[in-house]
């Protein structure tokens, strides 16, 4: 992303992609907690808006300081939203689908999104993700436009919400690289 372009909901989202790819950056409870592991400044886009607001060279203090500001003005509330969400029991992160939205925990992202077969990761959070919430026609049409399964396929509920939750735990994990 051109760094001119953030904001601080996008950068937040560069450096809570950064924290899941690093198991131990999962461990830490707020964000002061994740300068025990790291450059806690440095995960996601930071330096690259750091560069584009502040850079290098000469300057006043007047110009660094106006500078200082642009920066903090998106990084420092981004800062805010990864602690947030670092200090929640949950960690949810959410899959903006055609036609519903789905929170899962960060935990289930990472298990149900690594190559090789994710079936027993699935299945293991599968019991544990409430989605009363979604209609059956919804997810049996999500599924249809993927284009990956025969209508007889599709008839098992079960197996459907499990794919439902592996979809949404890969685009979640896709939409955290971009």
């Amino acid at each position: 992303m051109n760094p001119a372009e953030h904001t601080a909901d996008t950068l937040a989202q560069t450096i809570i992609a950064d924290i899941i790819a690093r198991p131990e950056l999962m461990a830490c409870a707020s964000y002061s907690e994740l300068h025990d592991h790291c450059d806690a400044n440095c995960l996601g886009e930071q330096e690259t808006l750091w560069e584009h607001h502040v850079g290098a060279g000469e300057m006043t203090n007047e110009e660094h300081t106006a500078r200082m500001d642009r920066f903090s003005k998106i990084a420092d509330p981004a800062q805010a939203i990864v602690h947030e969400w670092l200090t929640s029991p949950e960690r949810l992160l959410t899959a903006q689908l055609e036609r519903f939205a789905l929170q899962l925990p960060a935990e289930c992202v990472i298990d149900c999104s690594h190559a090789g077969p994710c079936d027993a990761d699935v299945d293991h959070w599968a019991d544990r993700i409430d989605l009363t919430h979604l209609r059956e026609a919804e997810i049996h049409a999500e599924l249809r436009e993927y284009g990956a399964w025969e209508s007889d396929e599709l008839e098992d509920e079960e197996d459907n919400l499990r794919r439902i939750i592996w979809i949404a735990a890969c685009n979640i994990k896709e939409e955290l690289k971009s």
